[in-house]
């Protein structure tokens, strides 16, 4: 998300209906993985907008180094058609885990809800 930060490409997204704008992206939360997966299906439908979108960022300090992330097309970061159907399933998947974090966050919560919760989280899913 961060390549379309320019603001031609936002522009671009606006004027196809999408009004998502990048977010930094914090690995350490769990929350934040299952909002990047859920941004990303927003932005899924616009992605062809960008396919001949070739170029390279032009905000390129003069000492960043040849691997700077900056320096790769934008086009070449959209992910294959099979990629994107993972990344759905995926977001199906962790759906019910967002949900499940959620309720085990509410303060209301009892230790036999938890257990409860748990007990299904561990039945639903055998490799946990």
């Amino acid at each position: 998300m961060r390549k379309l930060k320019t603001v031609k490409r936002i522009a671009k997204l606006k004027q196809n209906g999408c009004d998502l704008k990048p977010v930094p992206f914090h690995e350490f939360h769990w929350s934040g993985c299952y909002k990047m997966l859920q941004r990303f299906e927003g932005v899924r439908p616009s992605l062809h907008l960008f396919r001949d979108d070739c170029g390279a960022d032009r905000d390129i300090p003069a000492g960043a180094s040849p691997t700077d992330f900056r320096r790769v097309a934008l086009v070449d970061l959209i992910p294959s058609v099979s990629k994107q159907r993972k990344i759905a399933a995926l977001l199906d998947e962790t759906t019910a885990f967002d949900v499940i974090t959620g309720k085990l966050q509410r303060d209301d919560i009892t230790v036999a809800a938890v257990r409860d919760i748990f007990d299904i989280v561990l039945d639903d899913y055998d490799g946990i």
